[in-house]
Parts: C-alpha cells; sequence; structure tokens
C-alpha cells in the first residue's frame, strides 16, 4: 500500500536499512529441494535458518500470530 501511494505521488519509495553491518540476513533450504542460489547476495545470506525449530512451533506461531494484540 505505501508502495502504491508513494507511486501515485510520483516519489521513489526506498526504504534504508539502519545499521546495516548488525543486521542478520537469513536462507531457508528445503531438504531434498534444490537451492537456486542467491547470486550477488550469496556472500550476504550465509545464515541458515532451522526449519525443525519453524515446524515443531508452527502451531505456537499461528496462534501468536492470530491473537488479537492487547496492549
Amino acid at each position: 500500500m505505501v508502495f502504491g501511494l508513494f507511486t501515485m505521488r510520483g516519489y521513489n519509495f526506498s526504504p534504508r536499512f539502519k545499521d546495516l553491518n548488525d543486521q542478520r540476513f537469513w536462507r531457508a533450504e528445503m531438504p531434498g529441494a534444490e537451492s537456486g542460489g542467491y547470486g550477488p547476495l550469496e556472500d550476504l545470506a550465509r545464515n541458515k535458518v532451522n526449519l525443525n525449530k519453524v515446524t515443531m512451533h508452527w502451531p505456537d506461531m499461528l496462534r501468536v500470530a492470530g491473537s488479537p494484540a492487547r496492549w
């Protein structure tokens, strides 16, 4: 929505990462599936997601994502 609003107004929305040196970029490799590679970002995305943890905690993640925020 934000990109569309900026385009309608004739602006180029280009968010920047703050403190990029401290950021980690992650990759997910599915077991048994061929990885297509990340091209020029290959060295940047060197951290790997532990998909076993994601699968194990998926029901909890859905519950938290679907629960209303109570501030």
